[in-house]
């Protein structure tokens, strides 16, 4: 193995022998971008022991783990330790990634209250309406099935009042004990029956195939083409509730598919949760770079930010922060960090206090260049060089191949 006396700066990361079970280091000259040499383990001792044969290197790049930190001041406490941007960037926004999924509920009920105001652009979507699959009913109705479990009740509590048994009430009732004695230790059950499923979007296509004298199987089977999420049975129960008079429940099946023209626009909709914490953390996105023509999820998102306050604090926060590692400034690092505790935000305070306990090496990252770029492009040549010679090597083969190798 060739010998390094001169290195001013190393970069230092771990890869993975197994994945989630055995992890190597490895270190390259952040200098050449070249792998100087992989380590067996991760662990502290294995780092302090090559760092002390280098007493010469000023500066060590690596990410936020501690492990290495704290080997790397035990061996050399005068080299300058430097936190990699990218895992900070990455960092904050995993943090603001879950405080927006804490609040994502929240933000959808937000974005339909918004898009409730919002005329819909196109009234010719073949009878259907726009609002979401997902909402109670307008009008739950009443069956006659749940009329008579009422009824049964009411009888079965009477006869229990008069002092009858389980048996004998039973036997007038016609129903196993069992039954009975469930029916007396629930409560009133109700004649109303709501469901989550707003079947009145569907209400044109149903009376057009009502005015058809098609069957409720072939209904509900044209019915799901066109996105309704039930099942058969709960649209059967509606549609008897709905048109009790109906007398063709056995005629044909509906010859023609019917068509279903989705509106010009979306209304109720506010993107999935990693795709609204992109648009949150990088307000170019959606715009377009030719036009500058804004999509119409950015639009809902905009919205949603001017109407949720921590959303907007949030943003700022990101683009503060970027900002902050680029300035050159590190005294303005101290400054971020007291105005975006004042959020009170639990994954934010814990990224603040991550901070703190590593500040130097953050405040390093500030006012050099250099990055822990290079060592994760060696590590993905690593990989490559571990498939080619998967189940034919050791360690000790790897470590030539990875350190001697003329492309590094």
């Amino acid at each position: 193995m060739p010998v390094h006396d001169n290195l001013l700066c190393v970069g230092i990361d771990d890869w993975a022998k197994r994945k989630g079970m055995n992890y190597g280091s490895i270190l390259v000259n952040a200098e050449t971008g070249r792998t100087i040499d992989l380590l067996n383990s991760r662990g502290s001792n294995d780092v302090i022991d090559w760092f002390s044969a280098h007493q010469e290197v000023k500066y060590v790049t690596r990410d936020r783990a501690t492990a290495y930190a704290s080997a790397i001041t035990k061996s050399i406490p005068a080299a300058k330790q430097i936190a990699d941007r990218f895992h900070l960037v990455k960092n904050l926004g995993d943090a603001i990634h879950e405080e927006i999924r804490l609040e994502y509920g929240h933000l959808k009920q937000v974005a339909k209250n918004l898009s409730a105001d919002v005329k819909i652009m196109s009234s010719n979507t073949a009878g259907v309406d726009t609002h979401d699959d997902v909402g109670p009913i307008s009008e739950p109705g009443i069956s006659l099935y749940m009329t008579e479990r009422q009824e049964k009740f009411q009888l079965m509590v009477k006869l229990k009042k008069d002092g009858h048994s389980l048996t004998n009430i039973a036997r007038r009732m016609q129903m196993n004990w069992r039954t009975v004695k469930k029916y007396l230790t629930s409560s009133l059950p109700s004649i109303k029956r709501e469901t989550r499923v707003n079947y009145n979007k569907y209400i044109n296509q149903v009376n057009h195939m009502v005015n058809l004298e098609i069957n409720p199987t072939a209904m509900f089977k044209s019915l799901k083409d066109l996105g309704l999420n039930c099942c058969e049975r709960s649209f059967t129960r509606w549609f008897t509730i709905k048109f009790p008079a109906y007398q063709y429940k056995w005629n044909r099946a509906c010859l023609q598919p019917l068509e279903n023209k989705k509106p010009s626009i979306w209304i109720n909709y506010i993107p999935p949760l990693k795709k609204l914490a992109i648009f949150i953390t990088n307000p170019g996105y959606g715009v377009s770079k030719e036009t500058g023509e804004c999509s119409k999820e950015k639009e809902i998102v905009d919205e949603v930010v001017n109407k949720v306050p921590i959303l907007a604090s949030l943003r700022k926060a990101y683009i503060d922060f970027r900002t902050v590692l680029k300035g050159g400034c590190p005294e303005q690092l101290d400054v971020w960090i007291k105005e975006v505790q004042l959020i009170g935000r639990k994954k934010i305070d814990r990224f603040c206090n991550g901070l703190k306990k590593d500040i130097l090496a953050v405040k390093n990252a500030i006012i050099h260049n250099w990055t822990n770029g290079l060592v994760e492009g060696c590590v993905n040549r690593l990989k490559n060089k571990k498939r080619e010679m998967y189940g034919r090597c050791g360690f000790q083969l790897l470590r030539r191949k990875v350190c001697l190798s003329v492309m590094g």
